[in-house]
């Protein structure tokens, strides 16, 4: 089931829509500093994505083209939204680099096969442009998994289009 970006938070967890469980609960804020032997809990909002500068995209000329051929153009989704979204996992060391706005690795690109030919094509393509596929499942990884460093170029993977495992 493809899942809505713009209905999920890209530098949390949980759907953009929702509010936090602690929100109108002033008093329970001394508790939780005493608990965790604080004096203060500063409050940190999240960096608005709009003031986040990403990494320019790598998807460009040749491999741009040849990848729009091997996918239709509603598969690839080169926007700041997608890429943010798709650039770490929800660990809480993720959490904060995302909250802080640090994104300096970030997918060029982020693509959603439908099926086995399209991810077979896709990886053909990727070994012919000496790209890095990052499978991308449901964004929950706390592993550091999809964060993607030291490649040229580097393509998110999300998984949510298929609906099957399969071997081949």
């Amino acid at each position: 089931m493809p899942v809505d970006r713009m209905a999920t938070r890209w530098n949390g967890w949980g759907l953009s829509s929702a509010h936090s469980p602690m929100e109108g609960r002033d008093a329970a804020w001394p508790w939780v500093a005493d608990a965790l032997g604080v004096k203060e809990l500063p409050q940190t909002h999240p960096k608005p994505l709009a003031e986040i500068a990403l990494p320019p995209s790598r998807l460009t000329g040749l491999a741009a083209a040849q990848l729009a051929d091997v996918l239709r153009s509603d598969q690839i989704a080169p926007e700041p939204l997608e890429r943010a979204s798709h650039a770490r996992g929800k660990s809480y060391h993720d959490l904060l680099h995302l909250r802080a706005g640090k994104l300096e690795a970030c997918p060029d690109a982020v693509v959603y096969p439908e099926n086995t030919d399209d991810a077979l094509q896709l990886l053909q393509w990727a070994q012919d442009h000496d790209a890095a596929i990052v499978p991308f499942g449901g964004g929950s990884s706390v592993v550091g998994g999809v964060t993607a460093q030291g490649r040229d170029l580097v393509i998110a993977a999300d998984m949510t289009r298929m609906n099957a495992v399969v071997s081949t």
